[in-house]
């Protein structure tokens, strides 16, 4: 990760901020660097993954009210921390 994309944020601030929280994405070598080890899941996936997986579960959903509710609870996810203020 380039030192000016993260703004000078390190932990927590680089997860209280969605513009920089890439959840499980985070290489091995980005959360040393960053200060994340043992604050995020110790996995490390790409978005694509990440996506993947959401877009799997919302294909098991039984009605398609339940799907836009599982859809809106990731799109609200995936713009907030993990940790809140």
């Amino acid at each position: 990760m380039n030192q000016t994309t993260l703004q000078g944020k390190r932990s927590v601030d680089v997860l209280r901020d969605p513009e920089l929280n890439r959840s499980t994405a985070f290489t091995e070598a980005d959360k040393e660097a960053l200060g994340l080890v043992g604050l995020i899941p110790d996995v490390t996936e790409t978005e694509d993954v990440q996506l993947q997986r959401v877009l799997m579960q919302l294909g098991h959903k039984n009605s398609d009210s339940t799907a836009i509710s599982t859809s809106s609870t990731f799109s609200i996810m995936t713009r907030r921390s993990f940790i809140e203020p």
